[in-house]
């Protein structure tokens, strides 16, 4: 496992040829400001749903090589690969029969029949607001909340890694 830091403060994690099967949740906690991630040829048939949690500068993953098992586990990264700025390498299904060899990305969301049992975490916000206006701008995510005892909007930002609402902007006056 090597680090590299380049001159223009890239950072670049390569995981590569290590015969990993499997990466569990929170398996880069501290590397928010990492932004290359290669594990290739690997025997990865599994990410975890929280793998890639914390990985708020992440701009290029590739997970080339590796076998991975697209079933329900990984209905997450489908979703998550349909919403992340970060460019991935394509990635491709070693099983079951019925997706081999189909690239993750392209795979439809519809087509896992998938029973849950994730219990769904809300957010609670420090403020109180009256209204609330989903939006999307540039492909992202954002709330608009309306305070009028605060006299001012709030805009919050949707993090597909964290999977929650982050701050983004505070814009003072008459809200309706």
């Amino acid at each position: 496992m090597r680090v590299i830091q380049g001159s223009s403060a890239r950072l670049l994690r390569l995981l590569n040829s290590n015969k990993f099967t499997l990466i569990g949740d929170n398996a880069f906690t501290g590397l928010s400001h990492l932004q290359y991630l290669f594990i290739e040829n690997n025997d990865i048939w599994a990410l975890s749903k929280f793998t890639f949690r914390g990985l708020k500068s992440l701009t290029h993953l590739d997970l080339r090589g590796n076998a991975l098992n697209c079933d329900c586990k990984v209905k997450w990264l489908v979703e998550w690969l349909s919403h992340t700025n970060t460019t991935v390498a394509p990635i491709y299904c070693a099983s079951p029969p019925r997706f081999q060899e189909h690239k993750v990305q392209d795979l439809p969301l519809r087509e896992f029949d998938c029973i849950t049992t994730d219990f769904v975490l809300y957010q609670t916000l420090s403020f109180p607001a009256v209204s609330a206006e989903p939006f999307l701008y540039s492909s992202d995510l954002y709330l608009a909340l309306a305070q009028p005892g605060a006299s001012a909007c709030t805009i919050l930002k949707w993090d597909y890694v964290e999977r929650q609402l982050r701050d983004y902007d505070r814009i003072p006056g008459t809200c309706a």
